[in-house]
């Protein structure tokens, strides 16, 4: 079906009410990709009608959540104009509408909010201000991926980060960390001082997020929280002016997670402290920090200091495989052995050319005492591990196999096999390889 049938079901819907999404789909019609300045004009003519007024309360705010979520499916830079000068007008409209003292559904004025962060109209600030000052807006968890949109130098951008800063968010609410890290990354690109933590208060929050203590049975979920705020308050005291900065700065290097220690260190070294180079270097050479203790050390212009074996091949794919695995989405943390299970140079089909490729065995402590928990991952190409499918008791050539069927599905090639096995890999490499015939 083309575009123009996404205006139809819009212009339907505006004259018959029910519910927009079904709709949609019993139209098939595609609204992730919005490219057409007609189409988008009947979002936006949708958006700015009585029908959203006169819909029930539940296909209302479907309706609505629906609308707002087309102004990020914007394909091209006409549609996009289109959206800005004839969309948003509405949304800021339907926001003033929904900011009372107390919001029932407060996940409609806040997806509004992060819209108007995308767009980054200067005019847009204040409504996010007065948005943030709410009664009920700062306790949401939307607010880091609102501040995520805003960058530095961005329409609008100052008068956000002058706004909040007197008073501040409220302590300890999902707003007022994403403005901790806001504020952060200001400075990290701008430099614009002071930093809105500086102030008594702020330094008082700072304190207490670094120096925190937990109970020794806390639930993983409160530790992971109270290290986030520690890592936050680690990166502002590069810039805060306190007669106790340096003092906390160094019971941040103590903390007990690895990486609030590892964002102190950077703060030492910008405030001149030659130990937090040290110690950025030193983890450079660990596989279970080098990732991103190189960060930190390419951002303070002293990646040529690097020690051995940080450029070693093999070190670098130990420690990419490493890092992958402490993402929050795979392990978490760091396995207790990492060593290199197979290491060749192959034409690898997913990327049609000849590349060095590393599988690697990693191990994990059970956390219930039990077996160990040991797995194979692959790094070269695309770094993943097919935890459950891939075993240390498979050869090199059959792990190869099934990573690269497994590639071909993930990037949609059309050269996938129809099922995901270790003989179809091996036909596909075979094809390019001859250790795999």
């Amino acid at each position: 079906m083309s575009q123009s049938d996404l205006a139809r079901v819009f212009e339907e819907w505006i004259e018959q009410g029910g519910d927009l999404e079904t709709k949609l789909r019993e139209a098939d019609v595609a609204f992730d990709k919005i490219d057409e300045p007609s189409d988008v004009e009947a979002v936006c003519r949708a958006v700015g009608s009585d029908r959203i007024l006169k819909a029930e309360s539940g296909d209302r705010t479907d309706a609505i959540r629906l609308l707002i979520s087309c102004f990020q499916a914007v394909g091209s830079k006409a549609a996009f104009e289109v959206f800005r000068d004839e969309g948003l007008p509405h949304l800021r409209a339907l926001l003033r509408r929904n900011l009372p003292d107390r919001c029932d559904e407060p996940d409609v004025p806040l997806f509004i909010v992060k819209i108007l962060a995308i767009y980054a109209q200067e005019e847009d600030a204040s409504l996010i201000l007065d948005t943030a000052r709410t009664d009920w807006a700062p306790q949401e968890y939307i607010w880091p991926v609102i501040f995520d949109s805003i960058g530095p130098n961005e329409a609008g951008f100052l008068q956000i980060y002058e706004g909040l800063r007197n008073p501040l968010p409220a302590e300890d609410t999902p707003l007022c960390a994403a403005y901790l890290d806001f504020a952060n990354r200001v400075l990290r690109e701008t430099d614009t001082r002071p930093h809105p933590f500086e102030m008594a208060e702020g330094f008082a929050r700072l304190r207490k997020y670094v120096t925190q203590s937990l109970p020794e049975d806390a639930e993983p979920e409160d530790v992971a929280i109270a290290d986030g705020w520690a890592h936050s308050a680690a990166g502002a005291l590069a810039f805060i002016e306190h007669a106790e900065a340096d003092e906390l700065t160094k019971a941040a290097f103590r903390h007990r997670n690895i990486y609030v220690r590892m964002e102190a260190a950077w703060a030492m070294t910008m405030l001149g402290d030659p130990l937090g180079e040290e110690a950025l270097l030193e983890w450079a050479a660990d596989p279970a920090t080098s990732r991103r203790a190189i960060a930190y050390l390419e951002e303070l212009g002293a990646a040529d200091e690097l020690p051995y074996p940080c450029n070693e091949p093999d070190f670098q794919a130990t420690a990419e495989i490493s890092d992958w695995l402490q993402h929050p989405q795979e392990f978490g943390r760091a396995p207790n052995s990492i060593e290199i299970y197979d290491q060749r140079t192959i034409d690898w089909p997913p990327t049609d050319d000849r590349r060095p490729l590393w599988l690697l065995k990693y191990t994990f402590d059970s956390p219930d005492g039990g077996e160990p928990v040991t797995g194979i991952g692959m790094v070269g190409s695309i770094t993943f591990s097919l935890f459950g499918e891939t075993t240390v008791d498979m050869t090199p050539e059959e792990l190869y196999a099934i990573h690269c069927c497994w590639e071909l599905e993930a990037t949609g090639d059309p050269r996938m096999p129809e099922e995901r096995t270790v003989r179809a890999g091996l036909l596909l490499l075979a094809a390019r390889n001859s250790e795999f015939v």
